[in-house]
């Protein structure tokens, strides 16, 4: 809708609701890429009794470290939105990915023109992201991350030029049962420029996470 609020939070509220909508709320493994993440973060913190699983790749968030990357001046984030016709094979080619793949040009204009039409959406939501950093602080988001119950997967680009891979560390050291995979030569979309070795690592955490009951969980 019109009036959508962007906040994180508000986000991850409308996943609750797609969530119990569909009926699916226990024993969920929930992922999330970018700002995905930040939402599978919260909604794992928040929901921990139903989350056995969480996979974290190159992850929003509030972090003390963020090197030369892009989000150490969170107002030059608005460098990555799509405006006209060749803005998206820069922001592929200078942020989003440090090796990207062959993408077929008749894709990348199809996408970017999704993208040119969704801008007053993104323009918000940018906006919204760049609000929210002027409130939270890196030990608020730090709460949060240790209030994360469910086994987690950490998996980071070496080369990110959106979120530094310093940030990766960083969630490691304040989460409750992380593993971390740092791919190199690779930059903020592991899921496009890595995505088999990205996929093993999930189908091998993810026989490890089912296989470990949710301790949280209501008896059946």
């Amino acid at each position: 809708p019109d009036g959508f609020d962007f906040q994180l939070a508000n986000q991850m509220e409308f996943t609750r609701k797609f969530v119990t909508t569909l009926d699916i709320g226990k024993n969920l493994n929930v992922a999330g890429h970018s700002m995905g993440g930040g939402i599978a973060a919260l909604y794992t913190a928040m929901y921990f009794q139903e989350v056995q699983s969480l996979v974290l790749i190159d992850s929003a968030g509030v972090y003390s470290n963020y090197g030369k990357s892009l989000m150490s001046d969170p107002q030059s984030l608005s460098n990555m939105l799509v405006r006209k016709p060749g803005d998206l094979k820069t922001l592929i080619t200078k942020f989003a990915m440090y090796d990207p793949p062959l993408i077929p040009e008749e894709l990348l204009e199809a996408q970017e023109k999704v993208q040119m039409d969704h801008l007053k959406w993104h323009e918000k939501l940018m906006a919204t992201l760049q609000e929210q950093l002027k409130w939270y602080t890196p030990d608020t988001f730090k709460l949060a991350v240790r209030s994360i119950e469910a086994p987690t997967l950490v998996i980071w680009g070496e080369k990110d030029a959106i979120i530094d891979v310093a940030a990766a560390e960083e969630l490691k050291q304040n989460l409750k049962r992380p593993e971390l995979l740092i791919l190199p030569n690779v930059g903020h979309t592991p899921i496009l420029e890595a995505d088999q070795i990205v996929a093993g690592a999930f189908v091998r955490f993810l026989d490890k996470a089912v296989a470990t009951p949710n301790p949280f969980a209501p008896k059946p």
